[in-house]
């Protein structure tokens, strides 16, 4: 069940932010205790990930 909990939010973070992502593929792996955080953490831990994503893309490709 916290396997379900944990995607069903990172779909939905994802959802919410991809019109501002890269187009780049993605695998998510979740480490070790991401199940013992709150939703709420878990949807700012994404937003970080998106925000280092969108930077590493536009570092790569400055024309951006």
């Amino acid at each position: 069940m916290k396997r379900n909990r944990i995607r069903r939010i990172i779909r939905e973070s994802f959802r919410l932010n991809q019109h501002k992502l890269p187009p780049v593929d993605l695998v998510i792996l979740a480490r070790k205790g991401l199940d013992e955080l709150e939703p709420e953490e878990l949807h700012q831990l994404m937003n970080k990930c998106w925000s280092r994503l969108k930077h590493k893309a536009k570092k790569a490709n400055p024309q951006r």
